[in-house]
């Protein structure tokens, strides 16, 4: 066999290889790669620089796979930021909405006049005024103390 038989053949077999196997054209057909995606897929340049179209298919699959993982978790974070806002409101309004009732039934409010403040207030003023009150004919602790000893020994005295 000569060197142009040789040729032909292998030119033959390479054509019939690159035409029924689009992995193996894919993998010797030169395509440009820029650093944005390079980067993007976690991915460095070969030490030649020269990329496949076979490698530049990978490299986009990479970049599809990662942007989904990173939009998964970053709903996964909204939904359980969400969550926790949610919680968070809940338990802070259901602690505001028990603080008030427990202000309106000390202090009280514009539904509620009645409340413990008021009615202590009320009734210290109206027990302080009592107390400061003497009628004419009251008698004072020491007066009923004796009186009070005075019927006893009468009591007595009878029996």
């Amino acid at each position: 066999m000569d060197l142009k038989n040789i040729l032909l053949i292998l030119v033959c077999l390479i054509s019939i290889a690159g035409v029924s196997c689009g992995g193996f054209i894919d993998r010797i057909t030169p395509c440009e790669v820029t650093e944005q995606s390079m980067t993007y897929a976690d991915r460095d340049f070969p030490p030649l620089g020269i990329m496949t179209l076979h490698e530049a298919k990978q490299i986009r699959e990479r970049i599809t796979i990662k942007y989904r993982v990173e939009q998964l978790s970053l709903k996964r974070l909204a939904q359980d930021s969400k969550f926790a806002h949610g919680d968070a409101i809940k338990f802070i309004d259901n602690n505001i909405t028990a603080s008030e009732t427990f202000q309106e039934t000390v202090v009280g409010s514009v539904d509620n006049p009645m409340s413990i403040m008021g009615l202590l207030g009320v009734g210290s003023v109206s027990l302080m005024a009592g107390r400061l009150m003497k009628r004419k004919n009251d008698y004072s602790p020491a007066e009923v103390k004796d009186l009070v000893s005075r019927r006893l020994a009468e009591e007595r005295d009878k029996a």
